[in-house]
């Protein structure tokens, strides 16, 4: 009596219990040239294939359906690494973008309309958050006197409209250096807009426009940054190309849909 190369269930009539079959020459090798490699054996037997085809998963460890499931979940934590490595490259990338602007930062130019000489190029926005000084909780722990004078001090306004100001000059910095990361020399379209968080003098500033070209005007040079990082990006995408397409093309589904077709010795 043999085993199953898959289960190890013994393949055969046992003395008791019900016979167990193994698939077919013809069978085992349609199965073989769909599973994935690692999943690929020598036999299969009944036991290893009984799906229940109302169920979306193989109940048993050994069962065909539930390998793949697990091979496919390994596929996806392996996806979400290489994602993480794509995020940390571009990261990366837009650093290496970032210390050429300030060789660029007089000449990018912010409009809230869209100058038809312009090419455009994409979405951009920054925003950022500012403590204003015009409200505090942060004397809570502070005794009964000092708290009332600490909060009449915020809510006065210390210093708020130069704390303002301040970061509303930094978010168009920003705007300004997500438009050059982008390849822009300018932004159109521009609107900000302005939030009040939880009462406590903080200030939600968002910026947003469209990164645009001004064919007059220098526009940033990134061949070199991205040539240094293209084969190691290309890779990477393959990788997840690859198994999206895997999971696609050896989906449960299609698994079951071959299993139907399958015969036993």
């Amino acid at each position: 009596m043999i085993t199953c190369a898959n289960c190890t269930t013994k393949i055969g009539n046992p003395l008791i219990g019900k016979e167990i079959k193994k698939l077919d020459k013809s069978s085992l090798d349609k199965l073989n040239d769909f599973l994935p490699e690692s999943l690929r054996r020598s036999s299969f037997c009944q036991k290893c294939l009984n799906i229940n085809f109302n169920s979306t998963i193989g109940v048993e460890g050994f069962n065909i359906v539930r390998k793949l499931e697990v091979h496919h979940s390994t596929l996806r934590e392996i996806s979400k690494k290489v994602s993480h490595e794509i995020n940390n490259l571009k990261a990366n990338i837009n650093n290496k973008k970032g210390e050429l602007y300030p060789d660029f930062s007089d000449k990018m130019v912010l409009y809230s309309c869209y100058p038809s000489n312009l090419e455009l190029i994409g979405f951009v926005e920054s925003f950022m958050i500012v403590d204003s000084g015009m409200w505090s909780t942060s004397s809570d722990n502070l005794d009964a006197m000092w708290s009332v004078i600490h909060d009449r001090t915020a809510r006065e306004g210390f210093e708020s409209d130069k704390k303002l100001s301040k970061g509303f000059d930094n978010i168009k910095i920003l705007l300004k250096k997500a438009s050059f990361i982008e390849g822009g020399n300018s932004v159109v379209d521009v609107k900000y807009s302005f939030s009040e968080l939880a009462g406590n003098g903080k200030i939600l500033m968002h910026c947003q426009g469209t990164a645009a070209i001004d064919k007059k005007n220098p526009v940033p040079d990134f061949s070199y940054i991205h040539s240094e990082f293209e084969e190691t990006k290309r890779d990477l995408d393959d990788k997840i190309k690859n198994i999206e397409q895997e999971i696609s093309e050896k989906s449960i589904r299609s698994l079951k849909e071959v299993v139907k077709e399958l015969k036993f010795e």
